[in-house]
């Protein structure tokens, strides 16, 4: 199986983005992208939600991801500028903290491991 993004912002080189609490090496050119992914990482890890559907059970309808039972990954919503409802971008942490970006709405995922 193939975990790919079809984001512009996302390729192969790392970028470092220092967040509040801890440097991570994520895979995307947008300096900005970046910033707003450690934010939503750091509310993760701190379990701060900003949107209701936060930490809800992700279903994995779209099979994009490796097969789980319900429950297994959550998914979180990275808040996207000028945008009135919570956008396509999202963080989904799978039960034993393995964690994936989408950029449009489950499409497609990128691996983020830190």
């Amino acid at each position: 199986m193939s975990i790919a993004a079809d984001a512009s912002s996302i390729e192969g080189g790392a970028s470092n983005f220092v967040s509040s609490a801890r440097i991570r090496n994520l895979p995307f050119k947008d300096v900005e992208l970046t910033g707003r992914v450690n934010v939503t990482l750091d509310d993760i890890a701190s379990g701060t939600s900003k949107f209701s559907k936060d930490g809800t059970f992700f279903r994995n309808l779209e099979g994009k991801l490796p097969a789980r039972d319900l429950g297994y990954y959550k998914e979180y919503t990275v808040p996207t500028p000028g945008v009135i409802n919570r956008g396509a971008l999202r963080i989904v942490q799978g039960a034993n903290n393995e964690t994936y970006f989408t950029a449009n709405h489950y499409g497609s995922f990128v691996r983020i491991q830190y």
